[in-house]
Parts: C-alpha cells; structure tokens; sequence
C-alpha cells in the first residue's frame, strides 16, 4: 500500500525487505499486538464505567461552584467563591427574576463571569467578558448542584445498588452524592417558573410569524 513498516524491537524495515513478504514471527507478534492493545482499550472502559457507578468524579473539571479535592481523589467539594456567585443567581431566579434580568444584574455588580474567575489568564483581551443569559440557563437547569451525579445514556444494567436509571433519556444517577448548593424545593420551583414562562411566551407569539 506504499507505506514503510518499521518494527524496531524485531529489526524489521520493509525498505530493506522490497518484494519480500513479511517473516512470520513479525506477522504473528504484530497481529498480538493489536489484539493487546483492543483488550486494554476495553479494559481501560471497563475501569472508567465501574468507577461512575460507584460515583467517582472522573471527568476533568468539576462544574462552576465544585473544584476537585486534591486529599481525596475523583472527589468533589465546594468552592466557596464560586459557590456564592452559584447561591445568588437561584436566589435572584427563585424571586421571580428571568435569565435576562439575572445576567444584567451580574453585570451591573461587575460579578466575574465563570471563565474570569476559572481563567483569568487565558480570557481575551479584545473581547469583553459579560454574563448571557444561556450561560445563566444553563446554570439554572444543571441538576448537579441538587447533590445528583449523573451520566451516561446507556442501557446496560447497573451494578451499584446507589445509581438509578432515569428512563426518559437513559441518564443514570446517583443522588446524594455530593453537598448540594440549593434545595430541591427552590430547583423545582425555578422549573415551574421557566416552564410557565415558556409556555406564556409560546401563547403570545405573533400570528404573523412566518
């Protein structure tokens, strides 16, 4: 196919070996090889799947709100400076506040936005940092700051008696997992009120529309 193999453990160069066929040894090794290195992929999934279900943190960064703690490995703990920028925005959303009206408000009180305060030194400079709404939505819908630890989409049958399968999208999760940073009586009280929003916004859309 016009590619050179080079096997530098058993001294092969197919250069050296034009219009030769390969030894067998070479052949042979090559083909364990490959067979090796697909079962240590498996067993490295394997691995990463067992430690979810017994709720280890093994992603790279914790959410906004959550940093890694560095005594006690694939745990998670609050971090307080950004923990109350987390507490204010569901305060502001449960007293009646919309995403919009929340993302000014931040940047009226010159609030740091989570990439300033996670990266200031990787934040251009010829642009300016500003809260948006969808990063406030986001925030608002995230069920981890509820204590849940969720993941996956999968269908495959869970051996932790802790994790739970929510069958509507085949998330699975594992309550109580961590401090949470609001209650679930404020979360679903924010639910009610952006479904409510969206509902009122979608009855109010002009006939004209398209």
């Amino acid at each position: 196919m016009g590619v050179r193999f080079i096997a530098i453990n058993d001294h092969y160069d197919s250069a050296a070996h034009r219009g030769n066929t390969v030894e067998i040894d070479t052949a042979f090794k090559t083909l364990l090889y490959d067979l090796y290195s697909k079962d240590i992929s498996e067993k490295l999934k394997t691995s990463f799947r067992n430690k979810l279900d017994r709720g280890e943190y093994v992603f790279g960064q914790a959410p906004f709100g959550y940093e890694k703690d560095p005594d006690r490995k694939n745990v998670v703990r609050i971090k307080e400076e950004e923990a109350e920028v987390v507490r204010h925005i569901f305060q502001l959303s449960v007293s009646g506040s919309t995403t919009v009206e929340i993302a000014s408000i931040l940047r009226e009180k010159g609030v740091p936005t989570i990439a300033q305060m996670r990266k200031p030194d990787k934040v251009r400079t010829d642009r300016v940092a500003t809260w948006t709404d969808n990063a406030i939505r986001k925030l608002l819908s995230n069920r981890f700051y509820l204590g849940e630890f969720f993941y996956g989409k999968s269908v495959r049958e869970v051996g932790s008696k802790q994790c739970t399968r929510l069958p509507e999208n085949e998330w699975l999760v594992i309550k109580d997992h961590h401090e949470p940073l609001v209650s679930e009586e404020e979360f679903n009280k924010i639910t009610i009120h952006r479904i409510s929003a969206k509902r009122m916004k979608q009855k109010s859309k002009n006939p004209l529309v398209g």
